[in-house]
């Protein structure tokens, strides 16, 4: 990614922060990475990986490989491993696992923190890895997830979490927290590309549905609108706001059913302040 300054003030000197929150090294003309630099021109690292397997598959032996060849739904701050909101891994304290092991702890769990945390993150990014939900499916059954595909009032992404809400209680009243964890999980990912996915570039309907023979359904872009984090302050992307209120509200779901039902623990909704002290 390339840019030219025309006010005349050198305003990306001034501000050398960039693409995915990146900085910009002018002398080098690369982006640095904490550990490496990065060659958009390229689209790999000018450096090896500290890891010889980074354990994500083929792509996790390839040394030089930037975000697993993936740009578009991952971004990689320390130059060590690829990140989205909807990762497993706690990484550097962005997405879901970070954000719901902090809840979980606030919310009265101690000794299952982790592992909560880690099912529930595990059935978020298991929609984007499943063939049959993945973004990269073209049919409407997948799309639904990650776009807005219906043309009613009911966004999709809101109606595949009411599904996923529906399961969860089920499991709820048969006292199977992590059944519960797994589905509001899978329903968080729905919401948490609704933040995403919209406005301005955000959705993009492309009239190929003819193509694939389904009447009135258009193929959305997977646009490049995810989270960056510039020194730490993530307040300026509204967008990663929205993803961490979406997570917030669907965590609250939880907090709820545990409640409702017997064989759960109980468990207390943390207060808005205690999550705005969350990054």
């Amino acid at each position: 990614m390339t840019c030219e300054d025309t006010s005349g003030y050198n305003i990306g000197e001034i501000n050398p922060i960039r693409y995915r929150g990146y900085y910009w090294d002018v002398e080098t003309g690369y982006y640095y990475c904490q550990s490496r630099y990065y060659n958009s021109e390229w689209c790999r690292w000018i450096s090896a990986d500290v890891y010889m397997d980074t354990a994500d598959g083929i792509m996790g032996t390839n040394m030089y490989a930037y975000c697993n060849n993936d740009p578009t739904n991952k971004y990689d701050p320390s130059g060590l491993a690829p990140a989205s909101i909807h990762d497993r891994k706690k990484g550097d304290g962005i997405g879901t696992y970070y954000w719901s092991l902090e809840y979980f702890k606030l919310a009265g769990i101690k000794d299952q923190a982790k592992s909560f945390a880690e099912t529930f993150a595990k059935a978020n990014i298991s929609i984007d890895e499943d063939p049959s939900t993945t973004f990269y499916n073209p049919l409407p059954s997948a799309q639904r997830w990650h776009f807005n595909i219906y043309n009613t009032s009911v966004d999709s992404r809101e109606a595949m979490y009411s599904e996923s809400y529906a399961r969860a209680e089920a499991f709820a009243a048969a006292g199977d927290i992590d059944g519960v964890l797994e589905e509001l999980g899978k329903g968080l990912h729905a919401l948490q590309d609704k933040a995403y996915h919209n406005g301005f570039l955000g959705d993009i309907s492309l009239p190929v549905g003819e193509l694939l023979g389904i009447p009135s359904y258009s193929l959305h872009v997977h646009w490049p609108k995810f989270l960056y984090k510039v020194d730490g302050l993530k307040i300026g992307n509204p967008k990663y706001m929205a993803a961490q209120a979406a997570t917030w509200r669907v965590l609250a779901d939880f907090v709820e059913l545990c409640n409702k039902y017997p064989g759960l623990p109980s468990l207390k909704i943390p207060t808005a302040s205690q999550l705005s002290k969350i990054l």
